[in-house]
């Protein structure tokens, strides 16, 4: 069973003084908000201490080719919320699931989740009984739980009894070390654990599913969405036939971060103009040891759009038609030798 409950700087020190609260006018998502998050692998455990002076080195990890992004948009633009009495605000993934917010102040300042809608297969989750997922604010020490409930689709035009409870937490303080080596100060780590368990019968056996998840986020004032989130995921199907258990482990970073942290290890010669563009873009660097050279355009959604070889010198400068490019944010990539460069393009 997929995840379902995330809200799923550079080679320098920063030195930005956090106060290390998440609040709602600098942390609650709001329509037109997006955040693209980069998966990273590594092959040695990750701490995950909590408590205040820690630092959570992630230097050893390795970036992957995934990625997912996650926008926001009012319910008014997603005629599905209204499957969702009280919806006011929506995700939406790559996945192909629309996840229901009741974003309010009453009786707290605090973001409730009040379901899913799976888009390929039209099925709608409604919580009859909806889960609180942050109370803002959210500092160190800060301490909520609440319990959620209601009817899931597990396919067939069947539904089954889902209940759960989340408890979130600002657990930790401390330094970042992001994959490279960079170092971030003054981050606030936010905990969340989600236990769930879902009935379901197929006659003449029934099957419990368990899942529990914990969520670490690391929050830094320089970003509206975390920088680095960790996700420890346990399914366990038990039955009188037995058990079986899935465990997964997924961590990644907050692409603008991650394109922080590349640019760092390239030419800074490297110069994309204009930007904004509209037609046509100049690619500019001094290849000073005169290696093998590609470029590839992405767009947000992290497709290819466009990909292209130059040839070996010493200084390139080509022009790069974006005619057929959509009004939109892109990231160009450029592969120098075994070094890599990211820069963010805006065509209008």
């Amino acid at each position: 069973m997929k995840s379902i409950f995330f809200l799923c700087l550079v080679a320098f020190t920063y030195a930005v003084n956090a106060q290390h609260v998440l609040t709602k006018a600098a942390n609650e998502p709001v329509p037109g908000d997006a955040y693209t998050d980069i998966e990273y692998d590594t092959t040695v455990n990750i701490s995950r201490a909590t408590g205040t002076n820690q630092t959570w080195n992630f230097s050893s990890c390795v970036q992957t080719t995934n990625n997912a992004t996650a926008s926001f948009s009012a319910s008014t633009a997603v005629p599905e919320s209204s499957l969702f009495p009280g919806t006011n605000l929506v995700q939406s993934d790559a996945a192909g699931t629309y996840t229901m917010y009741k974003v309010t102040t009453t009786p707290t300042t605090q973001v409730e989740m009040l379901g899913f809608y799976d888009i390929p297969n039209a099925s709608p989750t409604t919580f009859t009984n909806s889960a609180i997922l942050y109370r803002w604010p959210i500092t160190s020490g800060t301490t909520f739980s609440d319990t959620f409930s209601g009817p899931i689709d597990i396919g067939n035009n069947t539904t089954a009894p889902l209940n759960g409870t989340v408890i979130t937490t600002g657990s930790g303080t401390g330094n970042v070390i992001l994959p490279g080596g960079a170092q971030i100060n003054n981050v606030l780590q936010v905990k969340s654990d989600f236990t769930l368990k879902i009935l379901i019968a197929v006659p003449p056996l029934t099957f419990t599913q368990t899942v529990k998840e914990t969520v670490y986020q690391y929050y830094h004032a320089s970003q509206k969405f975390p920088l680095v989130t960790q996700v420890d995921n346990k399914i366990t199907i038990g039955s009188i036939l037995g058990s079986t258990v899935d465990v997964t482990f997924v961590m990644s970073v907050n692409q603008k971060v991650a394109v922080g942290i590349t640019e760092q290890n390239f030419d800074a010669s490297f110069q994309i103009l204009p930007n904004p563009a509209r037609d046509v873009i100049k690619i500019s660097f001094n290849n000073t040891q005169n290696e093998p050279l590609s470029l590839k355009l992405f767009n947000a959604l992290g497709q290819e759009v466009k990909q292209f070889t130059f040839n070996q010198g010493t200084f390139v400068d080509s022009l790069i038609d974006i005619k057929d490019l959509e009004s939109g944010w892109y990231t160009v990539q450029t592969k120098w030798g075994n070094r890599v460069a990211n820069r963010k393009l805006l065509v209008y």
